[in-house]
């Protein structure tokens, strides 16, 4: 209930009503970027609750580190503030029973505040309404904690919380960043409505990422998993849609309505098909009008599979091949990044099939679980693990780089230098020889425009302008592996929106730098276990 409406110099709004009566789960009468919009050029400040709080100076709420305001970084449900205040809120200050108000305020000081009176009554949190910047919700199969709304610019808005708990940690007008649907490996940026209709329609557990609808949405993408395998029915009209490329690639555009592959199929849609399996029989670069023959001859056979993967353009086409495992040890031994395998015992059942040298891509179980980016003790766990059951298999590649005796100096000299940087505590003079392409360099950001562009999650440099002070320095393809502000705050594992963000809402201030990965550091790099140099010009470079 709003007793009270008084202007100073911003809106101030007494809120008395208890969290039990508020409802939460109608729709706003416009989102916050339509609201920013129609404010444009009015003296409209953000509206700041006074929020009643209880004698005492337990609140329940934490901080982002170094914000000011204070930004709720999370809020405990047993807060009797849950459902009131919320991830994302800030807090200004407090207003203490005399009306007398303690605003810009620290988290310390606000704390000595509320030590202070402690026994007051009457005293109230000036907080202001926000959005947490990111939050994900995983959902079970069958479940559907919300209804959302397409937006005049196409995206999704959260329109109703359905989940009493979710209710009182987000707030409606939120936007869908993605969609990742973890049990097929599908993961849809920037997401429709009609992807949003599929998703929700599979058997299947999958999880959103909501955002703040004042961010910036990457670009609408699509990310299908490397490999999937349908166990095709008997029957001769499956219902499938298929067309060829231009390059003569069998493509799956989706399935119809009464296929037994729907909805999944249109989940899939995108994908290439790779080989039909009948009984021991495996039917490679196929057309579309030659599966189609194939399908029909061979419709009263069991046990027929369709295995799928992932388009690449012929540019990034690697040559690859799946090599079946059998039960028991294959005589395997692996190291380094990429996974390479460095021996093939004389009495393993793969002599012949694989060989040293030749890079692992990946391992798929028995239930079609595809493993990618492994290091060398997890494959070896996966083999243990699978050791007794059948239908697991690697994916290899042939490495014509690769050079037994230089590849076994390389290990050795990298292995001594893995252990000295992890025990380490500091960047400790080293021989950067002993690191090619495994170093991390530091650089200090201008306060102005650095002219670098990102893509993907996690980001990586897409392009690098003329005028930029780091052409020389930096090239494409390198990983951003965190982002240092001038206050102290440290970013990691950031997407490509996320980089520009904040170094868009940075940009103007001193004393920020960026770590960045050496070329030939790809996926997961642990921040702290590696050297890192610090750079400012391209002879500083140790590679």
């Amino acid at each position: 209930e709003i007793r009270s409406l008084r202007r100073i110099s911003r809106y101030y709004f007494i809120l008395d009503q208890p969290s039990s009566q508020i409802d939460n789960s109608r729709s706003p009468h416009c989102t916050r970027r339509e609201f920013e919009k129609r404010s444009r050029g009015k003296d409209i400040m953000p509206g700041i609750g006074s929020v009643p709080i209880r004698e005492g100076n337990a609140l329940g709420l934490e901080y982002e580190p170094g914000s000011k305001p204070l930004v709720v970084a999370s809020v405990d449900p047993e807060s009797y503030l849950a459902g009131i205040i919320r991830q994302g809120y800030k807090v200004h200050g407090l207003m203490v029973e005399n009306k007398t108000k303690f605003e810009g305020l620290d988290e310390i000081t606000l704390e000595d505040k509320l030590v202070q009176t402690y026994s007051e009554t009457g005293r109230r949190l000036l907080v202001e309404m926000g959005f947490v910047d990111s939050f994900v919700v995983h959902i079970k199969k069958g479940e559907k904690p919300f209804i959302f709304e397409s937006s005049p610019h196409g995206t999704l808005i959260l329109d109703k919380i359905l989940d009493d708990d979710l209710r009182k940690k987000l707030r409606t007008g939120m936007s869908i960043a993605e969609i990742n649907i973890e049990d097929i490996g599908v993961k849809i940026t920037s997401p429709s409505a009609a992807d949003l209709d599929l998703e929700a329609s599979i058997d299947s557990n999958y999880s959103l990422t909501l955002t703040d609808p004042a961010k910036k949405l990457p670009a609408y993408e699509k990310k299908l998993p490397a490999r999937y395998t349908i166990d095709l029915p008997v029957g001769e009209d499956l219902k499938f849609k298929m067309a060829d490329s231009k390059d003569g690639i069998c493509i799956l555009e989706g399935v119809e309505d009464e296929s037994f592959f729907c909805p999944m199929g249109n989940i899939l849609s995108g994908m290439i098909v790779d080989t039909l399996v009948v009984d021991s029989f495996q039917f490679s670069g196929l057309r579309k009008d030659q599966l189609s023959q194939t399908l029909e001859e061979t419709a009263k056979v069991e046990g027929r599979k369709l295995r799928l993967k992932k388009f690449v353009s012929p540019g990034e086409s690697t040559p690859s091949f799946r090599v079946p495992l059998p039960k028991g040890d294959v005589g395997l031994e692996v190291e380094g990044d990429p996974l390479i395998i460095s021996k093939v015992a004389d009495d393993s059942p793969l002599n012949g099939l694989v060989f040293e040298g030749q890079i692992i891509l990946g391992f798929v179980d028995a239930a079609r679980v595809e493993y990618q980016n492994m290091e060398d003790f997890v494959f070896e766990q996966l083999l243990v693990d699978t050791t007794d059951t059948g239908d697991r298999a690697i994916i290899v590649k042939n490495n014509e780089d690769y050079d037994p005796i230089s590849n076994e100096d390389y290990n050795h000299i990298s292995n001594e230098s893995k252990s000295e940087s992890q025990s380490s505590e500091t960047d400790a003079d080293f021989d950067s020889s002993a690191y090619p392409n495994g170093v991390a360099i530091r650089l200090s950001l201008p306060s102005g425009s650095i002219g670098l562009k990102f893509e993907g999650s996690p980001a990586v440099i897409s392009a690098i302008d003329e005028e930029s002070p780091f052409r020389d320095i930096l090239k494409t393809g390198q990983q951003v592996l965190s982002l240092i502000q001038s206050d102290g705050s440290e970013y990691e594992n950031m997407a490509d929106y996320d980089v520009q963000q904040l170094l868009l809402d940075t940009e103007g201030t001193d004393g920020r730098s960026m770590l960045v990965a050496g070329p030939g550091m790809k996926g997961y790099v642990d921040v702290d276990l590696i050297p890192k140099v610090d750079v400012s010009r391209k002879e500083d470079l140790p590679y």
